[in-house]
């Protein structure tokens, strides 16, 4: 019985190498775009947080109805809280969407 299956492996291989081949071409490529992939995604996140407090100025944001009075804004800095005055206003599109403008 093991003599039948020494003779047909190497035969199978020497048969099917064009097939073998492709497939462990197939499994290199595989692993290359998943090692790819993984990069780019652990690269976007280390850059998102590393730029997360500079880009996203709204972060701790409240509006008012009236602008803040000098001596109200001059203590909030005092206390080492920065303001940064941005207006904008809301237009309401035909299509029912929002249209700001700062």
């Amino acid at each position: 019985m093991l003599g039948i299956l020494k003779n047909n492996v190497p035969r199978d291989i020497l048969r099917n190498r064009n097939i073998y081949l492709l497939m462990a071409l197939l499994i290199a490529i595989g692993m290359y775009i998943a090692s790819t992939l993984a990069s780019v995604t652990y690269s976007t996140k280390a850059v998102c947080e590393e730029n997360y407090i500079t880009s996203n100025y709204q972060d701790g944001q409240f509006s008012l109805r009236k602008p803040l009075a000098e001596p109200a804004e001059d203590r909030l800095q005092q206390k080492g809280y920065t303001t940064e005055r941005i207006f904008s206003f809301d237009r309401e599109m035909e299509n029912g969407s929002i249209l700001r403008f700062f």
